[in-house]
């Protein structure tokens, strides 16, 4: 359970510093729109990096087996 005396300074402090209580949050948020943003920048920069490269290289790639003259397309078969 929440203990009533702490609750209980706390708002006491927040109440009679509000002025420390407006800068602290007001900071809180600063920097978590900052890291926000930043995040958001090198996101950006990874796909503007990596797209290029995933339009350039194939998804699959068909080869014909050693001594075979075309490939064959055919699911092999379980027994």
């Amino acid at each position: 359970m929440i203990d009533t005396l702490a609750v209980t300074i706390a708002i006491r402090h927040i109440i009679s510093r509000r002025r420390q209580t407006a800068l602290s949050v007001l900071a809180v948020a600063l920097a978590v729109s900052i890291s926000v943003i930043f995040t958001s920048l090198v996101t950006g920069q990874q796909q503007i990096l990596t797209d290029p490269v995933k339009e350039k290289l194939p998804h699959v790639v068909v080869k014909q087996e050693p001594g075979e003259k075309f490939i064959h397309l055919r699911q092999e078969q379980q027994i």
